[in-house]
């Protein structure tokens, strides 16, 4: 069975040209519809671009390998040693520093840090591969 991507056929041409740097009314020209269709049809692959990105962090937190939560009053930088300690203790090799986990903690979830504090309490998921996925 195969299966469907979110995508349209529509959707997909859109996108491709956009990346190309065309424009909406560009692209409307050579689809031969309107711009409003256009950028209807760039609003919908985007925001099912979206829900595929989501499902596949909520599918890769799911068969994560370990998890923790990180309590909040933690000390940003002591966030890394306890990542690196628990994935030693499930035998998985963690595929960050400990500077490039602190950048990924601070991209992921600003929202939870103040200064260099967490603000609530922090889950973390570190996959068989390595990755660590926050919430």
């Amino acid at each position: 069975m195969m299966v469907r991507p979110f995508l349209t056929d529509e959707q997909i041409e859109v996108l491709r040209l956009r990346m190309r740097g065309l424009s909406q009314k560009e692209i409307a020209e050579i689809l031969k519809t309107t711009r409003a269709n256009v950028c209807i049809i760039e609003k919908r692959a985007r925001r099912n671009i979206e829900r595929a990105l989501k499902t596949i962090e909520i599918w890769k937190k799911i068969n994560s390998r370990a998890e923790i939560e990180i309590p909040s009053g933690t000390d940003l930088m002591d966030i890394p040693q306890i990542i690196f300690e628990k994935a030693n203790e499930s035998d998985v090799k963690v595929k960050y520093s400990f500077l490039e986990l602190i950048e990924h903690i601070k991209k992921s979830v600003p929202e939870k840090i103040e200064k260099r504090v967490l603000r609530e309490p922090l889950h973390v998921y570190i996959s068989e591969g390595g990755e660590v996925l926050f919430d």
